[in-house]
C-alpha cells in the first residue's frame, strides 16, 4: 500500500505531449505569438523615464534589489543587483520552462503542462541537439528569429550571437557566464595558439543561423547557452568584426573594450534603460520586444541595502520594548493585590490594543506596504510568515496589502548514509545490509513532517533526491510515486496523516524493529539484544554546526525514537571544514548535508566520485551513472533519472528531506495580481513575465 500522500493526488499523467496537448481529457491549446508594436527605432539615450505610456499605466513598478555596484554591462556586471538592472534589457538565447526543461522551438513556441496547467512559451531561437557518436560530438544548431529587433530597432543576427559567443569565451572575460567552460572544438587552439583565428566549433550558417559543435555531450552546455545576445553595433566595434577574416568586434585576448560601457546596457529585452540616480535605476518599455509590448510603461529598480539596514534597526528597537513591556506586565500580574491585579488588566488590554497597531517584524513588508517599492524578495526564517500575514487584514499571505509567491531554491538537504560504513557481514548490497539502512532512513525520514511544520512554509518536503520542481524530478502525479521511506518490511504504508504523533511514532518504532530484524538483529521485549556480524548497535551522524543545522531537532527526535528500541544515533557535531576532510570523508558513516543542482551537478560526481561519501561500490551501478549524464534525449534521460532516484533510495543511501523557500513580496495595492506570472519556480521567476505584468494605477 502506498502512502496516504499517494492516495489523496489524482493521476494527472498526459497522454500526449504533441502540439495541441491533450492532459487529463481537455485540450490545452497553443497562445499566439506576441506581436511586438513595431514603429520607429528609438535613438540610444533617448527614452524617458515618465510621462505618459502609450496606453498603459503610467504608474512605475518599483522592484526592490541588494546593493547596486553601478556595473551594468553584461560581459562584467557580477552583483546580484547589477544582473537584474542587465536582465531587464536582454533577451537570451536559449529559455526554460517552468520545470528548468529547454524550450527548443523558441520561435515557433512550446506548449509545456505544469502543475497540470498549459503554457506557452517562445524564445529568440529554435535549437536542436544532435550527438554524432562516431566522432564523439555534439552539435547545437541554432536558428534565430529573423524578426527579432534590438530595443534600438536593429536587428537581431547571428552576427550579433557570434560576438556574443566569442567575447564570453575570451580569456579575458572573467564573469559567471559558463560558455568559455564547454568542451567547444577548437576553443583550446584558439585561445593558446595565436595563429589560429576562428574556433572551430562556432560556425556562421546563414544571416540568421550558426552551429555550435562540442568535443562529447555535456548536461552543461544548454545551460551555459542561456547567455545575452548583445548587439555587435552597441558593445563591440563593427570595424573589427568581420567573419570571414576571422574579427569579430574587438582585441583577441582583450575584451576591455567591450567592458567598457557599465553605465546603459541594451539588448532585445522588455524594457530599455533610461538612468542610474540616487540608487534607482529608471527604465521605459521596449515596444519592440518579441515577447510583446510590456503592459507597464516605465520600472525602476531600487537598491534596498541601506534602506533595509535603517528599517531592521528600527524593528530590532521595538522588539526590544515590546520584551520589555511584556516583562513589564509579567511583573505586575504576579502581584496579590485585587487591585493590582486588576489594573495589571487593563494594562493588558492597552497592550493587546497597541498589538495591532505595532511595527510589523519583517521589515521588507513595512517596504511594501508603505509603498518604498511594489516587489520584495525575503529569505523566510523564524516567525517571518506569521508576520507576513498580519500585513493583510484577513491574516494570510495572500490578502489586500501583501500577496506572497514561494520558490524553491537549486539546494535541497538531505542524509546521506554511507553503505560500506553501514552494512552487515561486510557485505553493503545484500538484503540484510539494505534493510539495516531502512531501518535508520525510515526513523530520520518520518521526522520530517513534524519539521516542515515547524518550519511552516519555510521549505518543501522532499521524496526523492532532486529538487521537486525540476523536469528530471518524478511527479506526484506519478503512478508510483511515493513518500520516502514510509512503507513497512512487507510494503503497507507506516503511517497516514490521519494517525496522531503518538501513534506514527510507535509505528515508526514497529517498522524500524522489523528491518533490523531481517537484517539480522534480535530483540527481547522490544528492546535490542543482540547485533549481526560485521553490524553495530551504534551510529554516528555527523551534522555541521551542530545545533544551528536546520536539521538537527528531526535528527535529534530520530535518536530518542531508536533509543527507545535500544539502537543508538550519536550525534557529532563538525565543521565544514572537518566534513570536507579525508578523515571524514572515508570513516562517514551518517552525515547531514545539500545537493547545489544548478550548473556543474552530475549524478556520476555525486555517487562515484573520489570524494564522495556514499560508499557505492556496483560497476553496474556506475556505467548506468554515466550513461545517465551522457544521455541526449529528453524522454529517455528522465526516465533513467527516475531508475537511478529508484535505485539510491532502495540502496537506502540517502534521505531526501527539505528545499528551502523563498517569498516574493507583491504589494496588492499596486499591482494587478491576475498579471503576475503563475506558477513561478526557481528556473521561471515572475520577471519573465514581466511584460505581463499591469499597475492599478
Amino acid at each position: 500500500m502506498r502512502s496516504k500522500i499517494k492516495q489523496t493526488i489524482s493521476v494527472i499523467l498526459c497522454l500526449s505531449m504533441i502540439l495541441g496537448m491533450t492532459g487529463c481529457g481537455k485540450k490545452v491549446k497553443k497562445e499566439p505569438k506576441p506581436k511586438p508594436k513595431v514603429t520607429i527605432s528609438t535613438k540610444k539615450g533617448s527614452a524617458q523615464a515618465g510621462g505618459k505610456g502609450d496606453g498603459q499605466a503610467d504608474s512605475p513598478i518599483v522592484i526592490g534589489c541588494d546593493k547596486l555596484n553601478k556595473n551594468f554591462n553584461p560581459f562584467s556586471a557580477k552583483s546580484a543587483g547589477d544582473k537584474e538592472v542587465v536582465r531587464l534589457t536582454q533577451a537570451y538565447l536559449v529559455t526554460n520552462d517552468r520545470a528548468g526543461k529547454p524550450v527548443y522551438k523558441g520561435v515557433e513556441g512550446e506548449v509545456r503542462l505544469y502543475n497540470d496547467n498549459g503554457y506557452t512559451y517562445y524564445g529568440p531561437a529554435d535549437i536542436s541537439v544532435q550527438y554524432r557518436k562516431k566522432k564523439n560530438r555534439t552539435v547545437y544548431t541554432i536558428k534565430l528569429d529573423d524578426d527579432l529587433l534590438f530595443s534600438d530597432g536593429e536587428n537581431v543576427t547571428a552576427d550579433d550571437v557570434i560576438f556574443s559567443l566569442y567575447a564570453f569565451c575570451d580569456k579575458s572575460y572573467k564573469g559567471d557566464e559558463k560558455i568559455g567552460k564547454q568542451k567547444i572544438t577548437g576553443l583550446q587552439k584558439y585561445r593558446k595558439n595565436k595563429k589560429v583565428r576562428k574556433i572551430s566549433g562556432i560556425r556562421k550558417t546563414g544571416k540568421y543561423s550558426l552551429t555550435l559543435t562540442t568535443d562529447g555531450y555535456s548536461d552543461d552546455t544548454i545551460k551555459a547557452l542561456q547567455i545575452p545576445i548583445c548587439p555587435l553595433h552597441y558593445y563591440g566595434d563593427e570595424s573589427k568584426y568581420n567573419y570571414k577574416k576571422g574579427r569579430f568586434g574587438f582585441k583577441k585576448g582583450d575584451i576591455s573594450s567591450v567592458r567598457a560601457n557599465k553605465r546603459s546596457p541594451m539588448g532585445a529585452g522588455p524594457y530599455r534603460y533610461v538612468k542610474y540616480e540616487k540608487k534607482i535605476v529608471y527604465y521605459t518599455y521596449n515596444e519592440l520586444y518579441f515577447n510583446g509590448c510590456p503592459k507597464t510603461a516605465f520600472v525602476q529598480i531600487k537598491e534596498m541595502s541601506g534602506i533595509l539596514k535603517k528599517a531592521n534597526k528600527r524593528v530590532a528597537k521595538v522588539i526590544a520594548e515590546e520584551k520589555k513591556a511584556e516583562a513589564a506586565g509579567e511583573d505586575e500580574k504576579t502581584q496579590d493585590n485585587n487591585e493590582d491585579a486588576k489594573a495589571g488588566d487593563d494594562k493588558a488590554k492597552d497592550e493587546n490594543a497597541s498589538d495591532e497597531e505595532t511595527v510589523n517584524h519583517v521589515a521588507e513588508v513595512t517596504e511594501v506596504t508603505e509603498g518604498t517599492v511594489d516587489v520584495l524578495d525575503r529569505n523566510i526564517s523564524g516567525d517571518d510568515l506569521e508576520w507576513i500575514a498580519k500585513a493583510n487584514s484577513n491574516g494570510k499571505l495572500y490578502g489586500s496589502d501583501i500577496n506572497t509567491s514561494f520558490t524553491s531554491d537549486k539546494k535541497f538537504s538531505y542524509v546521506g548514509i554511507n553503505a560500506k560504513n553501514v552494512r552487515v557481514a561486510n557485505k553493503s548490497e545484500s538484503e540484510q545490509s539494505k534493510a539495516l539502512r531502512k531501518a535508520i532512513a525510515s526513523a530520520i525520514s518520518a521526522q520530517r513532517i513534524q519539521r516542515a511544520e515547524e518550519l511552516a512554509g519555510k521549505v518543501k518536503i522532499l521524496n526523492y533526491p532532486y529538487t521537486s520542481e525540476s523536469w528530471l524530478s518524478p511527479n506526484a502525479g506519478d503512478e508510483d510515486y511515493n513518500r520516502a521511506y514510509s512503507d513497512t518490511i512487507d510494503g503497507e504504508e507506516i503511517y497516514n496523516d490521519d494517525m496522531t504523533d503518538e501513534d506514527k511514532r510507535i509505528a515508526v518504532k514497529d517498522a524500524a524493529t522489523k528491518y533490523l530484524e531481517k537484517a539480522g538483529y534480535t530483540f527481547k521485549d522490544g528492546v535490542l539484544e543482540s547485533i549481526p556480524v560485521g553490524a553495530s548497535k551504534t551510529y554516528r551522524i555527523y551534522v555541521e554546526n551542530g545545533r544551528k543545522n536546520m536539521l538537527y531537532p528531526m535528527i535529534k527526535e530520530a535518536f530518542a525514537l531508536l533509543k527507545d528500541i535500544g539502537f543508538n544515533l550519536k550525534i557529532v557535531s563538525v565543521t565544514k571544514k572537518q566534513m570536507n576532510s579525508k578523515k571524514f570523508i572515508n570513516k562517514a558513516q551518517l552525515w547531514c548535508a545539500e545537493t547545489d543542482t544548478s550548473y556543474g551537478y552530475s549524478l556520476y560526481k555525486k555517487y562515484m566520485s573520489k570524494t564522495n561519501m556514499f560508499g557505492i561500490k556496483m560497476p553496474e551501478f556506475s556505467t548506468y551513472l554515466k550513461k545517465t549524464d551522457a544521455t541526449v534525449k529528453m524522454g529517455r534521460k528522465q526516465k533513467l533519472y527516475k531508475k537511478v532516484f529508484n535505485n539510491i533510495l532502495e540502496q537506502a543511501v540517502e534521505v531526501p528531506v527539505f528545499q528551502k523557500q523563498k517569498a516574493t513580496l507583491f504589494s496588492a495595492k499596486r499591482i494587478k495580481m491576475s498579471t503576475v506570472t503563475k506558477d513561478t519556480t526557481t528556473y521561471y521567476d515572475w520577471i519573465n513575465e514581466i511584460q505581463n505584468v499591469e499597475m492599478k494605477e
